[in-house]
C-alpha cells in the first residue's frame, strides 16, 4: 500500500478564489465587525452596569422598586453615550461601502437581503431603562 500524504492543494476543486477575495480574507476581519462587535460589546457593558447600580439601589432602599427605579434612571441620563454613538454613526456611514451592500437602481437605496438597508439608530439613556 502506497501511502501518499494528502492536502488540500492536491484535492480537486470546482470553485476558485479571486485575488480580491484573497487579499480581504489576508486582512482579517473587515472593519464594520469589528466595529459592530465593538458596539454591542459597549451596550453589553451599560446594561450590566445599570444593572448593577439597579440591584444596589433596590438593596439600599430596602426593596423599593420605584426608588430603586428612579436611581436607576438618574444615573442612565448622567450616562456617556459619546463614544457608542460616535462607533453607530461610522458604522452607518461606512457599512454599506464595505460590506459592499448592492444598491436598487430605482430608488439608490442600499439593498441587504432584498429589503432596503436601515442605519442603526442612535442610543441615548431612555434605550438602557425604558424611560
Amino acid at each position: 500500500m502506497d501511502s501518499k500524504t494528502l492536502s488540500v492543494g492536491s484535492l480537486p476543486a470546482n470553485f476558485k478564489i479571486s485575488l480580491d477575495a484573497r487579499v480581504r480574507a489576508a486582512a482579517g476581519v473587515p472593519a464594520y465587525i469589528r466595529r459592530k462587535r465593538r458596539i454591542e460589546e459597549l451596550e453589553e457593558a451599560l446594561k450590566q452596569a445599570l444593572d448593577e447600580i439597579y440591584q444596589e439601589a433596590f438593596a439600599e432602599a430596602d426593596g423599593d422598586e420605584q426608588t430603586a427605579r428612579a436611581v436607576l434612571q438618574d444615573n442612565a441620563k448622567r450616562m456617556d453615550l459619546g463614544l457608542l454613538n460616535d462607533l453607530i454613526e461610522r458604522h452607518n456611514k461606512y457599512y454599506p461601502i464595505e460590506a459592499n451592500l448592492a444598491v436598487d437602481m430605482h430608488t439608490g437605496a442600499f439593498m441587504m437581503l432584498g429589503k432596503p438597508w436601515e442605519p442603526e439608530p442612535l442610543r441615548s439613556w431612555k434605550d438602557f431603562v425604558g424611560g
